[in-house]
């Protein structure tokens, strides 16, 4: 279980810097900062919310949600902070850029941190929830025609 937890949590970091490459798009064009962290934080969007509707769709227990979606979550938001607190901004967009977006409308980065992993955690509950409902039809489809 700690390394299914641990799994899933690099697997969110892995996403949080591939989807904070867009950032070096204003060496290559002219662009908005704003417009920068829109597409960075539309691309973790939906590469998370595609990842948790495909895990409930495997895992579809309410146990599964909570160690397998919330708890990961979780902890790369507490990263996340401390990563904050501790290092300089350059390092912290280079990580988690999709996290600076609430920036964009004059916050703080902290209050931003806040402000849009409560909204990526009620994107992943809902996508988890269809997952899980659909993973669950498909497996009483399934027990009900093979039997058992």
């Amino acid at each position: 279980m700690l390394l299914s937890l641990f799994s899933r949590w690099l697997r969110l970091m892995i996403t949080g810097v591939v989807c904070s490459l867009p950032l070096y798009l204003k060496y290559m064009m002219t662009l908005n900062n704003n417009i920068i962290i829109f597409i960075s934080l539309l691309i973790f969007v939906s590469v998370i919310g595609f990842d948790a509707y495909r895990f409930s769709y495997m895992f579809w227990k309410k146990r599964d949600y909570l160690l397998g979606q919330l708890l990961p979550l979780f902890t790369y938001i507490i990263t996340a902070y401390l990563t904050c607190m501790v290092f300089k901004p350059v390092v912290f967009n280079r990580i988690f850029l999709p996290l600076k977006f609430a920036e964009c409308f004059g916050m703080k980065n902290v209050v931003s941190i806040g402000i849009v992993s409560a909204v990526l955690m009620i994107i992943v509950t809902i996508m988890s929830f269809f997952g899980a409902r659909a993973g669950y039809l498909y497996y009483r489809t399934f027990e009900s025609e093979f039997g058992n």
